[in-house]
């Protein structure tokens, strides 16, 4: 094959995603330390633009998971590491793997480069991924006790070889080139299709598809779908399409080609949707917003019976029905539905915990968090509905709606300053709504909205003060008698990174105080609103865990009946 020997220099980096896309497959050799903020944007442009990566390298899910500054295998792959360095240097292929089958490597001695004392091992916790190689240790161990060393991806849209160990290190040269054979071959065994689904009149059909062996797929809203990476041979596409009954086709992969397919539907039918929506407790006839969500989401509204009735083209859709002051009520519609009986429940807890803790690259320290957070709420006594909110997740607004007190935690958080959950949380206010919004990079994020600022009672003085003690101001019905420390940036993980400061403005009104600072918490409590802003959360508070119960059950409190 032709080959191009690209070095990059680590600390001149000038390698550019147009040039990565010249080549039909690219050979990603890392050496120590890992991969770079540079090094992730130019592999995932290339993965993105439908490209062949094989990556390989010591330590690289280590130095991942220590420095924190991406998350390209886990994202990408879905891996978490499982050992490093592993004190193993003999790798097995796994048996029946079209690339693993056979194969045992060893790190140690022969003509390789002895620049390796073992390298990473891994499991697959999500995804399609499939590992093909892992380390060789005792009979009663497995491999997932010690860990993988190899996988291959197959996506709709790329293909990817991950060795976590440097390929370097392989003792012998035959075995290099036995393993760089087995993956050329796995690159180009596959094939694509394009199909486009049509009426009886050949007019574009969008649809939804289950592919054996690949999972669901769609198409675009003129129904078309290209699959670029397919396994050669007879596919079999389980068809959903708008409008129509579930269908059944096949299609022929050639490696090496992409195959133009027209596939004709048939059977246009539609589901009805009907009933009458009331007040579980009274009986009482609502009027209420509901919204269908199928090839998309529209909503639409009850008359002032609460009667309702659609007909829409065939499909699966979900119907949820949402009140201020009420619970949602959720349906999964597969075919008709008609005369529903619709009640809709108050919420029966004092306050509705939202927790939207991890930011968007770090999914591992959630539970932790989040345990915190819920052992204090129960310890405080106080019966609450517990909305998880998973990093990249956006909450609408008729999910905040159904409560009238909202307590929302927020961790050193990059989604908090999101258009969604500002333009949420000043309606939620705007509305009437009562809510505590916890969080040190709370006030930063709110302050991108002055108006907003200025309804919830503060102006940001510092984004961070660097101190960390804080005590109650006196006569507070929340900060009242209260004072701790909070923990230190270098200490318990880093989790308090920023103390920012706060003043006063229009109705708001300081309840705690940075020692020797500014505030660093401010309420509004008027016959309009109840509010309160916290620039640190629970898991910040170096104190008793019977002083953050008290506080959680002063908040609730002072958030009304």
């Amino acid at each position: 094959m032709g080959i191009k020997y690209c070095p990059v220099n680590p600390y001149k980096f000038d390698l550019t995603s147009d040039q990565m896309k010249m080549f039909d497959r690219v050979y990603w050799f890392a050496g120590e330390n890992g991969l770079y903020s540079e090094d992730v944007e130019i592999l995932e442009d290339y993965l993105g633009e439908g490209g062949k990566l094989l990556i390989s390298g010591s330590n690289l899910l280590y130095f991942e998971s220590y420095r924190r500054d991406n998350s390209f295998f886990t994202d990408n792959y879905g891996v978490i590491l499982k050992n490093s360095p592993t004190p193993l240097t003999t790798m097995m292929g796994v048996k029946d793997d079209d690339i693993g089958d056979g194969l045992v490597f060893s790190f140690s001695g022969g003509d390789g480069a002895s620049n390796q004392l073992g390298a990473d091992g891994f499991v697959v916790n999500k995804g399609n991924a499939k590992p093909f190689m892992y380390y060789l240790g005792p009979k009663e161990t497995s491999p997932a006790d010690l860990g993988y060393t190899g996988l291959k991806l197959q996506t709709q849209n790329f293909l990817s070889i991950f060795l976590a160990f440097g390929f370097e290190g392989i003792n012998s040269k035959e075995a290099r080139q036995m393993l760089l054979s087995r993956v050329e071959k796995w690159f180009t065994s596959f094939g694509g299709v394009d199909i486009t689904f049509e009426d009886d009149k050949g007019n574009p059909v969008y649809a939804k598809a289950k592919i054996d062996g690949i999972g669901d797929v769609e198409t675009n809203d003129e129904g078309h779908l290209v699959l670029s990476y397919l396994p050669q041979g007879k596919i079999s596409l389980k068809v959903v399409p708008f409008g129509f009954a579930e269908q059944s086709f096949t299609a022929t992969v050639t490696p090496g080609k992409t195959t133009r397919i027209s596939l004709g539907l048939s059977n246009p039918t539609s589901v009805k949707i009907s009933g009458k929506v009331v007040d579980s407790a009274t009986g009482t006839p609502m009027k209420c917003d509901f919204k269908i969500t199928g090839f998309e989401t529209k909503q639409y509204s009850t008359d002032d019976a609460g009667n309702f009735s659609l007909t829409l083209p065939k499909y699966k859709y979900s119907l949820k029905i949402f009140k201020k002051g009420y619970l949602n009520y959720w349906m999964d519609i597969l075919d008709n539905a008609e005369d529903l009986k619709v009640k809709m429940e108050k919420p029966k807890r004092a306050v509705a915990l939202f927790q939207q803790i991890a930011p968007s690259w770090d999914t591992r320290s959630f539970a932790g968090i989040a345990q915190i957070y819920e052992r204090v709420a129960r310890g405080s006594g106080t019966d609450f509905d517990n909305i998880i909110v998973p990093p990249g997740n956006i909450v609408d607004y008729e999910d905040m709606q159904q409560f009238s007190k909202i307590i929302w935690y927020c961790g050193f958080n990059d989604e908090i300053g999101a258009s969604w959950w500002l333009d949420n949380l000043a309606r939620y206010v705007n509305e009437g709504g009562s809510i505590a919004i916890i969080g040190q990079n709370v006030p930063q994020a709110i302050s991108s909205r002055p108006e907003l600022a200025k309804t919830l009672g503060f102006e940001l003085l510092e984004s961070n003060t660097s101190i960390y003690a804080v005590k109650g101001v006196k006569g507070d019905p929340i900060g009242d008698g209260l004072i701790f420390s909070l923990y230190h940036p270098f200490l318990r993980m880093g989790l308090l990174s920023v103390a920012p400061s706060m003043k006063p403005v229009g109705s708001g009104v300081s309840c705690f105080d940075y020692l020797g600072g500014a505030s660093a918490g401010v309420r509004v409590g008027t016959d309009k609103q109840k509010t309160l802003v916290i620039p640190f959360g629970f898991e910040n508070m170096y104190a008793d865990t019977k002083e953050s119960q008290d506080l959680f059950k002063r908040i609730v409190s002072y958030l009304g009946k």
